[in-house]
């Protein structure tokens, strides 16, 4: 199911999907060159704070030899994680914050 808003000011009248709290994590994980994003199970968080556990997300290469860690929850919840339609920007999610990165 996916779950929409309409815009407002400049994008007036725009559907807009949205994910998390207010729909499902319906972001694409793959983009159509093989990049992929990933959540880890919950696992101790770096030192000095390993006694908590987070959440990260890691983008692998199409050959799987490359893994990059580009965000974890920590104190804050993760809500949803993608690529975006276009594929060109990359959306981490979080209830106290929201990453966005541009693949060039």
């Amino acid at each position: 199911m996916i779950n929409s808003i309409v815009g407002f000011d400049q994008i007036a009248n725009i559907e807009i999907h949205t994910c998390g709290p207010y729909g499902a994590d319906n972001l694409p994980k793959t983009a159509t060159d093989g990049w992929t994003l990933i959540a880890s199970e919950t696992e101790p968080d770096d030192k000095p704070f390993e006694k908590y556990l987070v959440q990260r997300i890691y983008l692998i290469s199409p050959d799987k030899q490359q893994k990059f860690i580009v965000g974890k929850d920590g104190a804050c919840e993760l809500r949803a994680f993608g690529f975006s339609e276009t594929e060109n920007p990359l959306i981490i999610a979080l209830s106290c914050d929201l990453i966005i990165y541009s693949r060039t």
